[in-house]
């Protein structure tokens, strides 16, 4: 399943990722197990699915 992110509507800024991680949550917190920064955003398929992510994106 691809997932892709948006602004609201009538706002025109484009979206990007600043970092994406896979990882699962070990008692409770978030133990990840592979990380990215937007600058490998071309080699963006490297997880196994499903599963965990955590994605920190940005406005411009």
């Amino acid at each position: 399943m691809v997932r892709s992110f948006h602004t609201k509507p009538g706002d025109h800024r484009k979206i990007d990722f600043l970092r994406k991680e896979s990882g699962t949550f070990q008692d409770g917190k978030w133990v990840f197990a592979q990380r990215q920064n937007g600058d490998e955003k071309i080699v963006s398929i490297l997880y196994d699915l499903p599963g965990c992510f955590e994605i920190e994106v940005f406005r411009y």
